[in-house]
């Protein structure tokens, strides 16, 4: 299993540290072709025996990936996302996320929306982090597994709960 600390396509790039933590990257040994970038929310830890993680890992090992990539809207380290509200916004976000995030789309066929509702996070915070992360990699790059009753691409948390079809994921179907 690779993290963040350890070597990755992207270690040229900043991206780690115990406050923040920009990307996370698993070569898949099964994997049959083709990557994939889920982008989720913030990260907490552990990286190991992360339950958002392992549902990450779970769904592109089902797919037959060769390479999951995680990014977040938010890349504080954070064990729940209200406390996200403590510092200011920038560093909430961090100086090399959206860099890393371009990375990884450009590097992947999919791109997998699941960062779920605000959960605590300001929400004119949160309205626009996800219009700035949509308009970054464009509208047209986001597919989930299914929304949440206000429209937002449900977290890979819940991915265990239903078994909804990849599709399309459109920010104007969202509610604020």
């Amino acid at each position: 299993m690779t993290n963040c600390a350890e070597t990755n396509p992207l270690d040229d790039q900043p991206g780690c540290s115990r406050t923040h933590r920009l990307w996370y990257h698993e070569h898949l040994t099964q994997g049959i072709g083709g990557d994939v970038v889920v982008i989720m929310k913030n990260p907490s830890w552990p990286d190991h025996g992360n339950t958002c993680l392992a549902e990450a890992r779970r769904m592109a090992e089902e797919n037959g990936f060769s390479n999951l990539y995680v990014g977040n809207l938010f890349g504080l380290r954070a064990p729940k996302p209200r406390d996200l509200n403590t510092g200011s916004y920038d560093e909430a976000v961090s100086d090399d996320n959206n860099g890393i995030l371009e990375l990884m789309a450009a590097e992947t066929e999919l791109v997998v929306a699941a960062w779920g509702g605000p959960n605590g996070i300001r929400p004119q915070w949160y309205r626009r982090r996800v219009a700035e992360v949509v308009e970054l990699l464009g509208p047209d790059r986001f597919t989930s597994f299914g929304t949440t009753a206000t429209g937002h691409p449900r977290h890979c948390y819940s991915w265990r709960f239903g078994r909804e079809a990849l599709g399309d994921w459109d920010l104007s179907k969202t509610a604020w």
